[in-house]
């Protein structure tokens, strides 16, 4: 993740890799308290919320045993498509080795609603992006399916 390309080749990020499961329960409930407490949230993600503090014990993560956070000091436009280009080579990398991985758009939606979740993760800055990590209990064959994109330009 550290050679990720980033604009300007600024090198302002900073990584937590999170694997104390109480650290972890505590910064799942964080973030599924904001989510339900906020109205819009808890009408898009209300019902599948519910569902996961069902079946996990640490339902923002699935039970993930790890989770992986890039944040930045650095607040400027760019720095959210560092993030994810940063977070992309981190997961690519991680699925070459038999990792699974999966993007947690829940924290950044939380961190920006609710100053804790920041806190308890451990996170300075406005700037994060995140995900879990672990070895999955299930064989992939393929990649989900995903609709064609049309493409302009190319004949």
């Amino acid at each position: 993740m550290q050679y990720a390309p980033t604009a300007g080749n600024l090198r302002y990020e900073k990584f937590i890799v999170l694997s104390d499961r109480e650290k972890l329960k505590n910064l799942s409930e964080a973030i599924t308290e904001t989510l339900l407490n906020d109205p819009a949230m808890r009408a898009m993600e209300g019902k599948e919320i519910e569902i996961k503090k069902k079946y996990y014990e640490i339902p923002a993560f699935y039970d993930a045993p790890h989770v992986v956070i890039v944040y930045s000091l650095l607040d400027i436009q760019l720095t959210d498509n560092n993030i994810g280009n940063i977070i992309t080579y981190g997961r690519l990398a991680a699925q070459s080795l038999g990792l699974g991985t999966c993007w947690n758009g829940w924290i950044q939606i939380a961190a920006t609603l609710n100053k804790k979740v920041l806190k308890l993760a451990g996170v300075r800055g406005k700037h994060l992006g995140a995900f879990t990590i672990g070895y999955p209990n299930i064989a992939f064959k393929r990649c989900p399916p995903r609709s064609r994109k049309l493409i302009k330009g190319l004949k």
